[in-house]
């Protein structure tokens, strides 16, 4: 059985693969997929109204039971 190689071995021995550049065909489909991507506008988080009430309401129902929880641990 062979010993595992040393992580560090691993990089000494491939040092030179570092140093190669990409083909300019690579370089540029990966130009144009960034340039795709610039292209799309970010979504907004909340697209409907009734996205934004669901959110409010969850979060009055959080304060309520927060209050009610912290009034009947006081008794």
């Amino acid at each position: 059985m062979s010993t595992p190689k040393d992580l560090f071995d691993l990089f000494r021995e491939n040092e030179s693969l570092l140093e190669q550049e990409p083909s300019p065909e690579v370089w540029s489909r990966v130009e144009s997929r960034l340039a795709a991507r610039r292209l799309h506008k970010p979504r907004p988080m909340l697209k409907m109204p009734w996205q934004i009430i669901l959110w409010v309401s969850v979060v009055l129902l959080l304060a309520m039971l927060i209050v009610v929880w912290s009034l009947m641990l006081r008794k």
